[in-house]
């Protein structure tokens, strides 16, 4: 121990780096012992890796010539793959998953009034996640659709035997082989499981623990998940903005009275039941499969003619 103190950062980040490398089973370890960050320097760290994907992106702020998706995914790519890995590991860090320990201490945490306090509680994942998908849906607003994979489009399942269509159906509903050229699609399940975790602690809380909730506080929620709905729409921002519409009427079903919100009991009988994350993404490769072979049809019928 005496020895380590001693070193300088630079040195203890190469000493824990070259660990790392030669016995890559104690990462879990390494970074189960990690403090969590400040929202701030995540926030800050955040913006400058969200800067990175827009300033690669071959096109002003006033909108793009005529490029193919092709190229601009051939330019952002990189920054983008280094966004989903550090926001990622922020998920981890901000919401870990449940412990005896962990469930404790954050139970005693948000019974003392004290939500602020710790980097677990409750105000503070909501803020985590808001300022996370605030950055999400605004890239996905931006960004074009990624290109489908090679060859992914040339068959429609309904040509296919039957045994190689129920694969490819398989494949579909499987957010992670969706396409594997979109980290951004492919994140978007694992970022809206986490806030509906949230609902459910903050039901838990209330609901069944009688916990006193600020009404400016939750109002202030309301507000927040109305900016994540009413995003501008874009290419490819119809998965994140039908996965916020759910998160928020999960909210105002289980925390609106507190403050006086109700769905319309119309649009509640006659809304369906709310898609899955993957499965909204699902239909969406579908509809772009569907339109790349629309186009393709219509440049032959071109040449034919």
């Amino acid at each position: 121990m005496t020895l380590t103190a001693s070193l300088t950062k630079p040195a203890l980040l190469s000493v824990l780096t070259s660990l790392l490398t030669q016995q890559p089973s104690l990462k879990p370890v390494v970074l189960s012992l990690l403090p969590a960050p400040s929202l701030e320097s995540f926030t800050a760290t955040l913006a400058t890796l969200e800067k990175k994907v827009l300033d690669a992106l071959p096109f002003s702020q006033h909108g793009s010539a005529n490029l193919r998706d092709e190229y601009v995914w051939s330019r952002i790519r990189a920054p983008l793959e280094e966004y989903i890995s550090e926001t990622r590991l922020a998920l981890g860090q901000f919401c870990p998953p449940p412990s005896s320990s962990s469930s404790s201490s954050s139970s005693q945490d948000d019974q003392q009034g004290s939500p602020s306090s710790s980097s677990s509680s409750p105000t503070t994942t909501f803020s985590f996640l808001y300022t996370l998908t605030s950055s999400v849906r605004k890239l996905e607003v931006l960004l074009p659709r990624a290109p489908v994979p090679f060859g992914s489009h040339s068959h429609s399942s309904a040509t296919l035997p039957q045994h190689q269509a129920a694969a490819a159906q398989a494949n579909i509903n499987n957010p992670f082989t969706l396409n594997p050229r979109d980290p951004l699609l492919s994140f978007l399940p694992a970022l809206f499981n986490q806030w509906h975790i949230l609902a459910t602690r903050l039901s838990t809380l209330v609901n069944q623990n009688g916990r006193v909730l600020s009404a400016e506080s939750v109002r202030t929620w309301f507000r927040q998940l109305d900016v994540l709905v009413n995003l501008e729409e874009g290419a490819s921002s119809a998965v994140g903005r039908k996965a916020s519409e759910a998160v928020r009427e999960r909210f105002v079903k289980e925390l609106g009275w507190l403050v006086g919100v109700r769905i319309p009991q119309s649009q509640s009988q006659s809304q369906p039941q709310p898609q899955s994350v993957q499965a909204m993404a699902a239909q969406m490769m579908d509809s772009k499969m569907l339109a790349d072979d629309d186009d393709e049809e219509e440049e032959e019928s071109d040449e034919e003619l």
